[in-house]
């Protein structure tokens, strides 16, 4: 369990959220919407301890984020975000990478088949032995997220934060993400800042980041009758 007890956190003399508590258990996709600047990505940093808390607590468990050897947490979580994290070499060497364990060829079969990453690598004539440019240069930006998402697998983490991952993508491809999104879902606990309102709709819990506040959480159809800024944005997408 991730719990935040009266997290405040200022840029400069403003604040972007103020006494914010949220529980985020095992198990469950979370999705995280609000405008531009809300604190959605912030939140993400600071459960992977890239932000310090400067007001109130981040438990991980009973202990408390801050007493945690940063290092060590960020190795046992996944953290995927729009930026491309690819790197110059075969896409076999790029799942791998910074993996220490022993990886059979079935397990990386089944990471690929769940992030729907499969079939696009064995349509390339040398299939996981091909290259890949720096940030994926030679792949379309559907198909490097989807290996993000393989790595990530890989890693063997319980915990899956996704940042904006569908992000300027096209339809086809964001469709595909969302659908690796559902899949993953089932047996992790995920925490999706999306704008993607549809991929939104899925989660089993969202929270809704508005004006320095932040809402109960809900699903999509108590959202939509309960909070309204939610159900503008929803109807905004046409959702």
């Amino acid at each position: 369990m991730i719990q935040a007890n009266n997290v405040t956190l200022r840029v400069g003399k403003k604040a972007l959220f103020e006494d914010v508590n949220i529980k985020f258990t095992e198990g469950n996709c979370y999705g995280l919407i609000g405008a531009n600047g809300a604190g959605k990505s912030t939140i993400l940093k600071l459960i992977s301890a890239y932000y310090p808390v400067q007001s109130g607590e981040i438990r991980i468990g009973s202990q408390n984020i801050s007493a945690l050897d940063k290092q060590q947490w960020r190795r046992s979580i996944s953290y995927v975000s729009q930026e491309m994290q690819l790197f110059s070499g075969t896409i076999r060497e790029n799942l791998l990478y910074g993996i220490t364990r022993a990886v059979s060829e079935s397990e990386l079969q089944n990471a690929l088949k769940t992030a729907f990453a499969d079939q696009f690598i064995a349509a390339f004539p040398k299939g996981l032995e091909e290259q890949v440019g720096v940030n994926g240069a030679n792949l379309s930006g559907g198909q490097s997220r989807r290996l993000m998402i393989a790595h990530a697998l890989l890693k063997g983490t319980n915990l899956l934060l996704l940042d904006e991952i569908t992000a300027n993508l096209d339809v086809e491809s964001a469709r595909a993400i969302n659908k690796t999104i559902r899949s993953i879902a089932a047996e992790k606990t995920v925490l999706m800042v999306s704008h993607d309102m549809k991929a939104v709709a899925d989660a089993d819990n969202i929270l809704v980041l508005d004006g320095g506040t932040v809402s109960p959480m809900g699903t999509h159809e108590d959202l939509m009758r309960t909070n309204d800024v939610y159900r503008q944005l929803q109807l905004a997408a046409g959702v």
